[in-house]
């Protein structure tokens, strides 16, 4: 027998058998992040958006599980003729770094053996991992033969993190410039002195309108209803977790911004996931205003790392954040099927675009 095998794990009840294993392996790999956690991938899979499957490469000799890789398929096309086959990290699009959980021990042959699985015993056209940290993903592209997949790997978005100081005074004083403080204390002090305005943290009791009011302010600004319906069935799951930080302020009833952070206390990170505002508040700043909080709770809860995932905004910049490179990485299989379907989804897609084009002018 091989010392190591691969199993595939498809519901729900059996995902929730492996937790301990997935959280052991969790505490062991120096790569880990909240977005391959065990909460945060139960609330992906839990909501039925689409196809997933866990990849676990378990120990023959001790039956303990070294390795797992979360995926999720998607398939589209031209109206379902020769769709196009895609697989992509667990919970994209919501989840934000892609990688593997492997024990330390036997990074090299579990994550090939995880590689060679993908290649001859699941169907996919194309194997596209976006946002990448984890250092090990050579390991999975370099047994992709050149001659059987196209191999791409691309600079992506830099990811944004902050090495938190033991107190709040110092990251004021040390990290931010002069402006940037200023306007932090002022924005800070007008809100919190102002009768009219509520910052609160979601409890038990306010979680729901808490959520709700986060809902709000990203449909107004972004749209994206199912994919926010999403994040609310994640953030659910997280809070009874007690992984969940949301902080809102109010003007009464009104919803004037809100961050939502996912906390891993074995890496001592406080992740900010999303956040929105009501652009009817702008002059005062109140996302700049909750960050700061969020940063600050952050320090005072003894983590270590604030994360704004990626993206080079200036806000995020403001905060003295270091930076970090991320990698997207794409392996198309080399056959004719994937050829056909690849080239009828894009005519399909310039054709409906020169049509909404025109119907545009008339």
């Amino acid at each position: 027998m091989e010392k190591l095998i691969v199993d595939r794990i498809e519901d729900l009840t059996r995902f929730e058998e492996i937790k301990n294993d997935w959280e052991q392996l969790y505490g062991s790999d120096p790569n880990s992040n909240v977005y391959i956690s065990w909460n945060w991938m139960y609330g992906c899979f839990s909501f039925p958006s689409s196809e997933w499957m866990v990849l676990g490469v378990k120990d023959t000799d001790t039956s303990c599980y070294v390795a797992f890789l979360p995926l999720t398929f998607y398939y589209h096309g031209a109206y379902g003729i020769y769709p196009i086959r895609q697989i992509v990290y667990g919970g994209k699009p919501l989840s934000v770094y892609s990688g593997f959980l492997c024990s330390p021990d036997f990074e090299f042959e579990a994550i090939r053996k995880l590689a060679y699985y993908v290649q001859s015993n699941l169907k996919w056209d194309i194997f596209h991992f976006k946002w990448i940290k984890d250092p090990r993903i050579g390991i999975f592209m370099h047994t992709f033969q050149h001659f059987k997949y196209l191999v791409r790997e691309s600079k992506s978005l830099t990811a944004l993190i902050i090495t938190l100081p033991d107190d709040y005074e110092t990251y004021l004083y040390n990290y931010l410039s002069k402006r940037t403080r200023h306007t932090i204390k002022v924005r800070t002090k007008y809100i919190l002195e102002n009768k009219n305005f509520i910052l609160r943290y979601a409890n038990a009791e306010t979680i729901d309108k808490d959520l709700d009011a986060l809902c709000d302010l990203w449909l107004k600004r972004w749209g994206q209803k199912h994919q926010m319906e999403w994040y609310k069935h994640i953030f659910r799951h997280l809070f009874e977790n007690n992984l969940l930080r949301l902080s809102v302020i109010y003007d009464g009833d009104v919803p004037v911004s809100a961050v939502a952070c996912s906390i891993d206390p074995v890496n001592r990170f406080y992740n900010a996931i999303i956040t929105s505002y009501n652009r009817d508040y702008s002059k005062i700043a109140p996302g700049f205003v909750l960050f700061a909080e969020s940063i600050k709770q952050a320090i005072e809860q003894n983590y270590k790392y604030y994360d704004f995932t990626v993206g080079l905004d200036l806000y995020k910049r403001a905060f003295g954040p270091e930076l970090y490179e991320t990698k997207n990485v794409s392996i198309t299989r080399k056959n004719i099927k994937t050829f056909v379907a690849i080239k009828i989804a894009k005519n399909v897609k310039r054709i409906l675009k020169k049509l909404l084009k025109k119907k545009n002018k008339q």
